[in-house]
């Protein structure tokens, strides 16, 4: 199920329930200009790979550009930020190891009813059941714990 999360379309097309847990991978599409939060993973990596477009990583002291057939790993524990710095769209698969990434887009994403992602561009006001709320790490409290800007898949309980 595809989902607006971060100014992004994300569609899930391997998650952690089909991998056993070991890892997950979506298909991300971002409109120019959009970016994420500074945050963290403290328990899994995010690996980025650009199929079309540029996108800027920011990550612990380091700052990459990417373009088509690029890769980068940002290792748990690294703060790090994404941003679209290219003059279209990017579209990237985004791996995470172990899985979690696609639990965290289940938990505040919102259900997208069109594959686009015209909203990030738009931000349209009259059909706001298509384009979740714009994230900055002012309003992140309200999610849930699993997904703070220190984000992390919850242990399971022993």
């Amino acid at each position: 199920m595809e989902s607006y999360f971060f100014d992004q379309l994300v569609d899930i097309l391997a998650s952690g329930e089909q991998t056993g847990g070991s890892y997950s991978v979506s298909e991300v599409l971002g409109a120019q200009g959009f970016a994420t939060p500074l945050h963290k993973h403290r328990d899994l990596d995010e690996g980025f790979y650009i199929v079309e477009g540029e996108l800027t990583v920011w990550y612990g002291e380091e700052v990459e550009v990417l373009g088509a057939g690029d890769f980068l790993l940002a290792p748990r524990g690294v703060p790090h930020t994404i941003r679209n710095t290219g003059s279209a769209d990017t579209r990237m698969l985004v791996v995470s190891t172990p899985a979690g990434f696609d639990d965290f887009v289940r938990a505040f994403g919102t259900p997208a009813l069109t594959h686009d992602c015209q909203c990030s561009r738009d931000r349209p006001t009259s059909n706001e059941r298509q384009c979740s709320p714009p994230r900055t790490a002012s309003n992140l409290s309200d999610l849930p714990e699993c997904c703070q800007p220190n984000c992390h898949k919850p242990k399971p309980a022993k």
